[in-house]
C-alpha cells in the first residue's frame, strides 16, 4: 500500500509562526518539579513575564511526602532552615525571603518549627528599569532538610526562565502565591512582654488578635528563645485583651536580645508578627475566665 504527501507552499513558515506565538504565550520556559527522596521542588513565578521597572516574585514549591516536613526561619529544637539564593542579572535586586506562618511539628520530646504537605517560600524580585535581551533566567541552588523519624538533607538546581515584556499576567502558578500570601504575617505590631517565672509573657491587646480566638501560638525568630515542645498558655484578660504566656530555657531572656516573633491565632482572625517591648510594670496576674493551652492541630 502506497502513502502520498504533497507539500503546500506557505505551510511550513506558518506552522513556525504559529509554535513561536505558542511558545512566547505560554510564558516560563523551565525544567520539570524535580524530586529528591520525599519532596519534589520547583522554581516558579507568579506572573507570565519580567516586566522592566516593576517587582516580579520568584517561589520555592515544595511538596512533602505525607508525614514529612522541612523548616522554617526558627527551626525550632533541631533541624535547619530552607534555602533557596536567587541568581539574576546584573541590576536585578532580589529581597528576602518570605516565610509563611510554620506548624508546630512534636516528636517527642522536640518540637520543631516547619512544614507538611505543601508550602511556597517567596523572594520579591526588583526589576531594573532597562533589561537587556528578549528573555531573563534565573538560578538557584535550593537547600533543605527534610525530616520524619529521621533527617535527610536534599539539595536541587533550579531553572526558570520568563520572557521580557511590557506587560504580564498571572502565570498558571499564581494560585500558589495567593495561598502562601494568606499565612504571612500581619506588618509587625508592639507589644509589652516580660519574663517571669521562666516564661515570655506578651500582653495581646483585643485590637492585635480579636475577641473570638480560642488558640495562639507564639513563634520566635530567634532560634532557642522558647522552649518549643512546651504548652503555650493563652488567658483572656477582664479589658478583653489576652495574655500568652511561653516557657523559656532555664535563665533564659528573650527579651535581653529584643526577641520577635510570630503570634499564629488558631483560626481566621489573622496573623501577627509582634515586637516585645519590656515592661516592667506588667505584673502576672490571677487566672482570669478562661485558659487554653494547646499542641498546634489543637
Amino acid at each position: 500500500m502506497m502513502s502520498f504527501h504533497r507539500s503546500v507552499p506557505g505551510l511550513a513558515p506558518l506552522l513556525t509562526a504559529v509554535l513561536l506565538a505558542l511558545t512566547f504565550l505560554s510564558g516560563a520556559v523551565r525544567a520539570e518539579p524535580v524530586r529528591v527522596d520525599t519532596v519534589e521542588v520547583e522554581l516558579v513565578a507568579e506572573q507570565t513575564a519580567v516586566v522592566p521597572g516593576q517587582v516580579l516574585r520568584l517561589g520555592l514549591s515544595i511538596r512533602h511526602d505525607p508525614e514529612w516536613h522541612t523548616y522554617w526561619r526558627n527551626p525550632g529544637e533541631s533541624g535547619l532552615p530552607t534555602q533557596f539564593p536567587i541568581q539574576a542579572p546584573a541590576g536585578f535586586e532580589v529581597g528576602d525571603v518570605q516565610w509563611p506562618f510554620p506548624t508546630r511539628v512534636l516528636i517527642p520530646p522536640l518540637a520543631n518549627f516547619g512544614y507538611e504537605d505543601d508550602v511556597l517560600l517567596m523572594r520579591a524580585v526588583t526589576v531594573p528599569e532597562e533589561v537587556a535581551g528578549e528573555t531573563v533566567r534565573f538560578e538557584t541552588l535550593a537547600q533543605w532538610l527534610v525530616c520524619r523519624e529521621v533527617c535527610v538533607p536534599g539539595e536541587a538546581a533550579l531553572t526558570l526562565e520568563l520572557p521580557v515584556s511590557a506587560s504580564a499576567g498571572p502565570s498558571a502558578e499564581a494560585p500558589l502565591f495567593a495561598a502562601a500570601d494568606r499565612r504571612l504575617p500581619a506588618a509587625a505590631a508592639p507589644v509589652p512582654a516580660t519574663v517571669h517565672d521562666g516564661a515570655l509573657m506578651l500582653r495581646l491587646p483585643a485590637g492585635i488578635v480579636g475577641p473570638a480566638v480560642e488558640r495562639l501560638e507564639y513563634f520566635p525568630y530567634t532560634v532557642g528563645a522558647t522552649q518549643a515542645a512546651a504548652d503555650q498558655r493563652l488567658i483572656a484578660l477582664a479589658d478583653g485583651g489576652w495574655r500568652l504566656e511561653v516557657d523559656v530555657p532555664p535563665g533564659g531572656d528573650p527579651l535581653a536580645t529584643g526577641e520577635a516573633g510570630g503570634v499564629e491565632p488558631g483560626g481566621e482572625v489573622g496573623r501577627q508578627v509582634v515586637d516585645t517591648a519590656r515592661d516592667p510594670l506588667q505584673a502576672p496576674r490571677p487566672v482570669p475566665d478562661r485558659v487554653h493551652a494547646g499542641h498546634d492541630g489543637e
